[in-house]
């Protein structure tokens, strides 16, 4: 067996260019941490294959952030103008069109706020080009997202976060895009995995003794849009209030102790999840690098609404 690439990397993923398509490649990995470095482990041989004009697809795939940045900063009002500034509009058409509503939608209520997308750019690197099931196209890649929402006195609130992205394409069409991380993830189903899965206690009856009513903090304010209320004199819409249930908040993080974490560190993200799936607590809109703000809904098209 000959070596052809070796690497270390601080991440659970590696990409391995120049490697020869049709030929059989076995992968060995090993982890290294403080307490020392683990045993190899291979994988079952996998041949890289050689997608017809995959140059392509991920220019499609790069076209596509151009149009939901050109909505999200108002330099395309309709999903079919943003689309048409693309010579590969026919590849993503369909799923910016499904995407635009949220977009324009976000644009609108920062505008009401007196703030606009003044920078919207992704990059896509780290490319892997391959086919998928049913005869699908898929392109998997490290996206690097920054927005910077600009206020009406010029202050500046940017945004920044990078995941690995897949894009599905079924006969030359865009149809899915997913954290590629999370969609690689495959629980063991055997006996053994099983018998050594965490499962959380269950809620006790009573959680009256857990948060007392006085150590609650007092409703937030937010307006139509789910803002936070700058001014709360200020004449405008009808305010809605976000104060969680704080029994329904602990039920919530007791009977979900162990569910999958959506970030390296999610510690915070956590609470965030109780206190809005638990405690009801309104989602509100904005950057999650925002101190006024505890959720974010959406950067471009991804959900992730209990981010804190």
């Amino acid at each position: 067996m000959t070596e052809v690439a070796r690497q270390t990397v601080d991440d659970t993923r590696a990409v391995f260019s120049g490697l020869a398509n049709g030929a059989a490649h076995t992968v060995t990995v090993s982890a290294t941490s403080e307490f020392g470095t683990s045993k190899t482990t291979d994988s079952v041989p996998a041949k890289p294959v050689k997608v017809a004009s995959q140059d392509r697809y991920a220019q499609a795939v790069r076209d596509y952030f151009e149009a939901r940045a050109a909505l999200l900063k108002g330099t395309h009002t309709t999903a079919e103008k943003a689309a048409a500034a693309s010579p590969h509009a026919a590849m993503f058409r369909d799923l910016l069109a499904g995407q635009a509503p949220d977009l324009i939608l976000t644009r609108e209520a920062h505008a009401r706020h007196g703030r606009h997308f003044s920078q919207v750019e992704a990059t896509l690197d780290d490319l892997l080009t391959g086919p998928g099931p049913d005869d699908t196209v898929v392109v998997r890649g490290r996206v690097a997202e920054r927005t910077v929402l600009t206020d009406k006195d010029g202050d500046q609130e940017p945004e920044e976060g990078e995941v690995p992205g897949r894009f599905v394409f079924a006969d030359g069409v865009l149809r899915m895009e997913a954290d590629d991380a999370a969609v690689e993830v495959t629980m063991p189903t055997d006996e053994a995995a099983a018998q050594a899965a965490t499962v959380a206690p269950p809620a006790e009856d009573s959680l009256a003794d857990i948060v007392s009513p006085e150590d609650e903090g007092l409703p937030i304010e937010l307006d139509a849009d789910g803002m936070l209320v700058d001014d709360p004199a200020a004449a405008g819409p009808p305010l809605a209030y976000a104060a969680p249930n704080h029994s329904g908040t602990a039920s919530w993080a007791k009977r979900h102790v162990s569910i999958g974490w959506d970030h390296s560190n999610d510690c915070a993200n956590i609470v965030s999840k109780a206190l809005h799936h638990g405690g009801k607590m309104k989602i509100r809109k904005g950057p999650s690098r925002n101190l006024k703000s505890w959720y974010r809904g959406k950067i471009f098209s991804k959900r992730v609404d209990s981010f804190t």
